[in-house]
C-alpha cells in the first residue's frame, strides 16, 4: 500500500516552530520590560506592507518601539547579528510609518532591541535589552553575545 498525504484543506500552517517561538519571546519580551518600568502600548502592530513592529512601549515621555529577537543557542546567527541592514531598514521605515500614521511629530522615539537566547531545552539563558539599538544615520549595533 502506498501513502499518499491528505489534502491541505486548511491552507498553508503558518504556526512553524519558529513563529511559536517568536511569540513566545515577544510575551517574554514585554513582561522583561514592564519589570524594568516601561508600559506596553501594543503589540505586533502591522505597518501596512512596510512590516511589523513588535512591541510599542512607554517609558517616561519616550515611545519606544521594541525588536525582538530569538535564537536558539544552536543556531550558528546569534539574535542581535540577525537584525542586519535590511531589517534595520525596515524598522526604520516602520517608525516613520507609526510617527506619520499617529501624528507623533515632536514625540521623543527610539528604536531598542530586546534579544533573547534559549536552550535547547526550551529555557531562556539571557535576555539583552539594548536601548537605543541604532538611529537613522547611526553606526548601527555592535553585538558580542555569548561567551
Amino acid at each position: 500500500m502506498r501513502w499518499f498525504p491528505l489534502p491541505n484543506w486548511f491552507g498553508t500552517p503558518n504556526w512553524t516552530w519558529r513563529r511559536l517561538l517568536g511569540n513566545r519571546s515577544e510575551r517574554i519580551a514585554a513582561t522583561y520590560l514592564r519589570r524594568q518600568g516601561l508600559r506596553i502600548l501594543a503589540k505586533n502592530m502591522d505597518a501596512r506592507g512596510i512590516g511589523e513592529i513588535d512591541l510599542l512601549a512607554r517609558e517616561g515621555d519616550t515611545l519606544v518601539v521594541v525588536e525582538v529577537r530569538s535564537r536558539r543557542v544552536g543556531d550558528v546567527q546569534i539574535p542581535l547579528d540577525s537584525v542586519a541592514h535590511g531589517k534595520r531598514r525596515r524598522i526604520l521605515a516602520a517608525t516613520r510609518w507609526l510617527i506619520r500614521r499617529h501624528d507623533l511629530a515632536g514625540v521623543t522615539i527610539r528604536q531598542d532591541i530586546v534579544a533573547i537566547a534559549w536552550s535547547d531545552q526550551n529555557k531562556v539563558i539571557e535576555i539583552r535589552h539594548i536601548r537605543n539599538a541604532f538611529q537613522p544615520d547611526g553606526p548601527g549595533i555592535v553585538s558580542g553575545w555569548y561567551a
